[in-house]
C-alpha cells in the first residue's frame, strides 16, 4: 500500500515546515519482513524518523530509529517478530530533538 501527500516545491525547508510527502509499505513474500519507504520535504536540518509496526492486537512487532536522516527519500527493511497473517499498522514520526514531532503518519498493510 502507498499513500501520497500534497507535493511541495524543492526548496529546502526549515524544521517547522518538514512533512512526509509519501509513505509506502511492501510486505515480502516470506511474510516475515516488510520494506517501509518514505520521502520527506527537502530539509535544511536533518530530521529524525521513528518507525513502529504493530500487529492487529496492537503489539509492537518491529521498529527502528533513523537519527539525522541525510536523504529526503529512504527505505528500510524490518523483520516482523512473531509475524503471521493479518493486518499490520506502520506508524512513522518525523521529529527534531528541540522541536518534538513535526509530522506523524500511519498506514495499514496485509500479510497473507
Amino acid at each position: 500500500m502507498e499513500l501520497h501527500f500534497v507535493g511541495e516545491d524543492e526548496v529546502p525547508r526549515p524544521p517547522e515546515e518538514i512533512r512526509f510527502r509519501w509513505i509506502k509499505a511492501e510486505p515480502y513474500r516470506d511474510g516475515r519482513r516488510v520494506r517501509i519507504e518514505f520521502e520527506v520535504s527537502p530539509f535544511q536540518r536533518r530530521p529524525d524518523i521513528e518507525i513502529a509496526v504493530q500487529d492487529a492486537a496492537g503489539g509492537l512487532v518491529a521498529g527502528t530509529s533513523i537519527i539525522e536522516s541525510v536523504e529526503p527519500r529512504m527505505g528500510v527493511t524490518l523483520h516482523l517478530r512473531g509475524s503471521g497473517p493479518g493486518p499490520y499498522r506502520a506508524s512513522l514520526t518525523l521529529s527534531y530533538p528541540d522541536l518534538g514531532p513535526r509530522d506523524e503518519r500511519e498506514l495499514t498493510f496485509e500479510i497473507e
